[in-house]
């Protein structure tokens, strides 16, 4: 406990001794993460496109709906990954192989697909909720590790995130310029996790004709912003927002520096120094034999090896 004579350092006293200690706090600059959830026809898989194409050069697309967003190759350039299959554990790796290959920007289309679709969560999930044996809770108790650990890994993408997402929706009576009535779809909820907007930075809703309403933004620019045919200059806002601030490292750079072969245990010492000043250790990474890890895995794993290679060598020599 401190004593009287002992005050904040920020104070200019002496730092007391106690479990955890604070500093100044600085803006980082950090990749965004962005939500765009809509019904269909609304628009999710151009904007997204359009808005990644400002954001960096290299896109690469986690492709759930048969191919839809090849509709637009065309207009923007990306790589694309199509998935038939839904299981989370597959996004995960699709993340750690995106970040091996140094993509500037993922974008999942759509999201929802690992929590509805074929192998999802939601599936997952109902096909172990049994009567008598703890029902749904004891289902989500196995199942939700898998779903936070590839919550964290779109988090700590090396690159910027954008996923799209279906959304549940009503239909309303509207009435048009010439006072006609007619019957128009709105998106009520999207189909994920109710809490999924805290993770993100910005949180918009498409409605007709490409039309974005921005629900949530920590991009002070775009707080109930209202966008017709979001696209470059959307993406160039949040660009901008993302790169200002201190910089917290290369990612993927650090991805590279980790898989090094010739990295030694003081060099993967001192980039764990820097992932945890970045808080990018969830990031999902391929490992020396191809598997899918967190990065912290790879770095404990790899630096636990060299360390026993290095002790029985100096053994082996004396």
């Amino acid at each position: 406990m401190a004593t009287s004579a002992e005050a904040p350092a920020t104070a200019g006293g002496l730092v007391p001794h106690t479990p955890f200690q604070f500093q100044p706090a600085a803006k980082e600059n950090r990749p965004a993460r962005i939500a765009l959830d809509g019904p269909s026809g609304s628009g999710r898989t151009l904007s997204a496109l359009r808005i990644g194409s400002a954001l960096g050069e290299r896109l690469a697309v986690i492709e759930t709906e048969h191919g839809h967003a090849h509709r637009y190759a065309d207009e923007v350039s990306f790589d694309s990954l199509v998935l038939s299959d839904f299981d989370p554990e597959h996004l995960f790796t699709a993340l750690a192989s995106a970040a091996v290959l140094a993509y500037d920007v993922v974008i999942v289309d759509c999201y929802s697909s690992f929590w509805h679709g074929v192998n999802g969560m939601r599936e997952k999930v109902d096909a172990d909720t049994r009567p008598g044996y703890g029902g749904a809770n004891a289902a989500w108790h196995k199942h939700r590790p898998l779903d936070r650990r590839v919550t964290e890994a779109l988090l700590a993408y090396p690159g910027h995130v954008l996923v799209t997402l279906r959304s549940d929706t009503e239909t309303i009576i509207d009435v048009d310029a010439q006072g006609r009535q007619f019957a128009r779809r709105v998106a009520v909820k999207p189909k994920q996790r109710p809490d999924l907007e805290y993770d993100f930075d910005v949180v918009g809703t498409l409605g007709p004709v490409a039309t974005v309403h921005i629900g949530k933004s920590r991009v002070p620019e775009l707080v109930d912003k209202v966008e017709p045919k979001p696209g470059a200059e959307l993406g160039k806002t949040i660009r901008a927002w993302a790169e200002d601030g201190r910089s917290t490292g290369d990612w993927l750079e650090f991805v590279r520096r980790a898989r090094d072969p010739q990295a030694s245990s003081e060099d993967l010492r001192q980039l764990w120094r820097e992932v945890s000043a970045a808080r990018c250790w969830d990031m999902a990474v391929l490992d020396e034999f191809g598997q899918a890890v967190k990065l912290a895995d790879l770095l404990f794993g790899r630096g636990q090896f060299l360390d026993m290679q290095q002790a029985l060598t100096s053994e082996g020599a004396s």
